[in-house]
């Protein structure tokens, strides 16, 4: 009697295993995994959406690390540089404060219309660099705006009458330096983009 019981007990057991396996094996669906074994790949960002995060950096930072005075003579001053024109030997300085405005002081002269001895250059200005042009031993003021527009301005033309005004450099883009190269005949800027690439004009700007 036992003997059949334990052989009935096993039959159930064969039964439903056997049931189990069919089961698992030929009715059970298999659930939908879209990252199951699917490595997610990170979408590149594109050269204009780098220089717009770095344009975007750049400006929060100048707006937050300079919103307090640095010193009692030069509250707010970003960054400030004096040179000397070349023909005249009349010294100016250029002036970037926390507000972003790029500002030009010229020193003692007679020629100098005294409604410009000083003046706001532009507005929304991130960086700015001195660079020699042409071969006449002139220098231009170089600016990169908040929208990435990159502009030149000759400061070394004394402003006699009004300042001359700047010119848009059209023809680049993604610009984060501008340095001073050379040709055997005239000074050229050269432009550095913001994944390392060099451009240099076909003409003296």
């Amino acid at each position: 009697m036992k003997k059949n019981i334990f052989i009935i007990i096993l039959a159930f057991l064969v039964v439903g295993l056997a049931g189990f396996i069919a089961y698992d094996n030929f009715v059970k669906q298999e659930p939908s995994c879209t990252k199951c074994d699917v490595k997610e790949t990170k979408k590149e960002k594109t050269a204009d959406e780098r220089y717009k995060d770095y344009l975007n950096n750049l400006a929060k930072n100048i707006e937050k690390k300079y919103s307090e005075p640095i010193d009692f003579d030069n509250p707010g001053l970003i960054d400030q540089s004096t040179y000397s024109q070349v023909f005249e030997n009349v010294s100016y300085t250029i002036t970037l404060n926390e507000k972003k405005e790029l500002n030009i002081s010229y020193g003692e002269s007679e020629i100098i219309n005294p409604t410009y001895k000083e003046y706001k250059i532009a507005d929304n200005v991130l960086a700015y660099f001195r660079v020699h042009v042409s071969n006449g031993g002139m220098y231009n003021i170089f600016y990169i705006t908040g929208e990435g527009k990159v502009f030149s301005v000759n400061v070394e033309g004394l402003p006699t009458e009004k300042p001359q005004e700047p010119k848009e450099i059209t023809d680049v883009k993604n610009i984060v330096l501008v340095k001073e190269g050379t040709t055997v005949s005239a000074g050229l800027p050269i432009y550095v983009d913001i994944d390392g690439n060099i451009f240099t004009p076909n003409k003296v700007e």
